[in-house]
Order: C-alpha cells, then structure tokens, then sequence
C-alpha cells in the first residue's frame, strides 16, 4: 500500500506520514482495493500488516534475501465494531409545530434501504494509523521485565547468543476516539487513511500501555464511551508535563471533597443549635444541586464530577433531615401531605428567612421564566426534556448567587456568622 524509505531512530527527523483515499470505484476487480471492499461489504475485519525491515532485507518469507531477525511485523485491525452512535440533531423545537407539527417518526427510506443505519453493532473505519518504532538498547534480565513490558516483547533464543528481544513496533491507538471513526455504509464511497511512523521511548511506550491497559479495565467497570474517549484525548493532545500537572489536580480536587464532605457531616453531626442556619437557603440549595446532578448526566459527563455531585445531594437530603422533622400526614383532600417545623430556631429568624425567600422569589423566578422564554425561541435544543433542563441551569449557574439570599439576610440581621460551617466552606470553594 505504502512504503517508508530510510527510517532510523532520530525522533526530530524522522517523523513521516502517508494519506490515501481508498475508493470503491476501482475497475479493476481483482485488484487488492476491490477485495477489500468486498470484505467490509460482507462485515469482515480488515487488518494493516506492518512491516519493518533492515535495508537491504525483504519481509516476504519466499524471497532469498529474508530474515527474521532482519524484519519486523505488526497486524491491527482498520475496523472496529462498536455499538451504533445516537447522534441527537439539536433543533429549533418550536420550528416543527410552527411548520405543520411535529415531525413523523417513521423510518426514512435512507434507513430501509441499507441496514447498517439502524442496526445496534456496525462496523467503523479507523481513518489514522500511528505506527510508532520503540527505541530501546538496554539490556533486561529475563526475571526483571515488567510483566506489561515481556508481553509485548517479541524474544528470540540465538544460537550460542541465548535469548534477545526484538525492537518493538507499536501501533498507537490511544487518539483514535468514537468521534474520529467513520461507520461503513452503502453511502460510503471514499475512505481516508493516514499512516504515519515516528520512533517513541522506551518510558513512554509503557506508559501509553499502563494507560490502555488501564482504560481497558475503567471499560470493564462500566466507564461509558465519552468518558474514554475523553481520557483519550487527553493523554494523546496533552503535553506530558501538563497530564502530570493536571493528574495532580484531579487528585487534589478528589482529596478537597472528600475533606469537605467530612467537614460538613461532622459539623452537622455535633451542631445541636441550629440558629442562624437558613432552611430557604439549605432547600435552595438542594434543589440547585440535583438540577445541576440530572444535567451532568444529561450530557455525559465523567464521572469524576458526577459523583461528587450525586454524595452532595444525598448529604444535603441527609442535612435537611436533621434541621427539620418532616411528618407525613394522609387526608382525603392532598392525599399525602408533607410538613417539615425547625427545631432550635426562634420565631424572629424564622420570620426573617420567610421574608428573604419572598424578596428572593420576587427577583428569581421572572429571571428563570425570561431565560426559559429566550433559550426556547433562540436556542436549538434535542428535545423539551432538554430545553427545560438546559434552562434551570442556565438560570442556577447564572443567578445562583441570589440562592444565598436568605442565608445572608439572616446573618446581617443576627450580626454573627460564628454559626456558619467555615472549614467545610474553606475546603469547598
């Protein structure tokens, strides 16, 4: 298909790369072009074989002037099958009711005809190829290799020599996320492929393992596509030194909530006056957070941030438990009925957060409504469900300083903030 021609192992001049646009419109039948057309027809793998070998040398087995300790070759699959991306087109949502109602659900004839559009497993087109030559030259005994590193060696037992590795060649996937892949279908005429080759350390060889080794089993866990695909680009596009930096950041981020989440259970646990603690402020508070938890899901997020959100509502809840009692009444008119009454709070500060909530309320909801009303007519929006989620955060993001409405209120009309939970704020913001 290609060749490179007088590789070696300098880094700086010897990165080099081959683009091909593989057609389907080839004459020729017998053609290797037309074969392998034939096959992703019928759902077949399709493999890259790659070989290197020393100048002078001929990877074919059948020729004179083989060796196999004078070639290298490596075989990764070009396609892939993987579960069928839901691409949700974000649309006017008002636009289809203006024009006649709301669009048909029925399958276009696009669908029908070729399978591939509707099936759950297709097969994807990997359209880049990173083919990446280990150079390495120190010299391993056999009981210290790291078991990563001595499975992908290829060893070699020389007469009179005893065993040697052979350099490694290594195909490097790790920037080949879902969105780059290209689903094979009837109306795919064309398909790019670039191969490029560029020598890799031996360090960072196994590191790039360890890190597919490691998304493998974050696969295996139940981690979904987009959080991969997400720690994919970042290993791939990121300088090493600012993976490292950022590495430790998450990790430092990690340690903060978790010391907040302690902080703030602790207080709530030895805190038996609860005067100055707004309930507005606290149910606010939670409301804010499962809107925002419920959008962090609607768009995929990684886990590192939805978990930490999904712990602070369920402490919040847990919170709220213990600045009110709930009660829980059946009548024939509300059916159920929920009361919550606050314990060790004088009459004053209860009046005080009733009145902030109002003043609040006054400010907050034409600002949601108007947001609400704008991202509606102006905003395109996959559906309702969407539009209404994306509107109350908008909206918390936006205006959720004014949240802290009745907290502050009652703290300037006390004239303290002794009673507020300092270290578990310090450890949050």
């Amino acid at each position: 298909m290609g060749h490179f021609n007088d590789l070696s192992f300098d880094s700086n001049t010897n990165a080099e790369a081959i683009e091909f646009n593989i057609s389907s419109s080839a004459n020729d039948t017998t053609s290797l072009n037309a074969h392998m057309w034939s096959r992703l027809r019928h759902n077949e793998t399709v493999y890259l074989h790659v070989h290197l070998t020393q100048r002078g040398a001929s990877p074919n087995p059948n020729k004179p002037n083989y060796h196999k300790l004078l070639t290298l070759h490596q075989v990764t699959p070009l396609t892939k099958f993987a579960p069928r991306r839901n691409v949700q087109n974000a649309t006017r949502l008002l636009d289809a009711f203006w024009n006649g109602g709301p669009p048909d659900d029925a399958p276009s004839p696009a669908t029908e005809e070729d399978p591939a559009l509707s099936a759950d497993v297709v097969s994807y087109w990997k359209p880049d190829m990173a083919v990446r030559f280990v150079t390495c030259f120190k010299k391993f005994p056999l009981a210290e290799i790291p078991q990563l590193v001595f499975n992908n060696l290829r060893m070699e037992n020389i007469e009179n020599e005893g065993w040697k590795y052979m350099p490694v060649l290594y195909v490097d996937e790790m920037g080949m996320t879902s969105e780059k892949l290209i689903p094979l279908n009837r109306s795919v005429s064309t398909l790019p492929l670039k191969l490029s080759f560029e020598p890799m350390s031996y360090a960072r060889w196994q590191m790039m393992m360890t890190f597919e080794n490691a998304l493998k089993q974050q696969k295996d866990l139940g981690f979904g596509e987009d959080e991969i695909d997400n720690m994919r680009l970042m290993i791939a596009e990121t300088n090493p030194y600012l993976l490292t930096v950022t590495m430790a950041v998450s990790m430092l981020h990690i340690l903060f909530d978790w010391l907040a989440f302690k902080s703030d259970i602790s207080f709530w646990q030895k805190n038996e006056s609860l005067v100055g603690i707004s309930i507005w402020s606290m149910v606010s508070s939670l409301v804010s957070q499962t809107i925002v938890f419920l959008y962090l899901i609607e768009q995929h997020t990684t886990l590192l941030i939805v978990v930490p959100s999904g712990i602070s509502i369920v402490i919040q809840l847990w919170k709220l438990g213990r600045a009110t009692r709930p009660k829980v009444s059946l009548s024939w008119t509300t059916l159920v009925k929920i009361e919550f009454t606050r314990t060790d709070m004088s009459s004053a500060s209860n009046d005080i957060d009733k009145v902030a909530m109002t003043y609040m309320g006054y400010t907050l909801y034409p600002m949601l409504v108007g947001y609400s009303v704008y991202s509606l007519l102006h905003k395109d929006h996959t559906s309702f469900y969407s539009w209404i989620l994306g509107s109350l955060t908008g909206s918390v993001y936006a205006f959720g300083f004014i949240m802290m409405t009745p907290q502050l209120y009652l703290n300037y009309r006390l004239k303290s903030v002794a009673h507020l939970p300092w270290r578990f704020l310090i450890y949050r913001y």
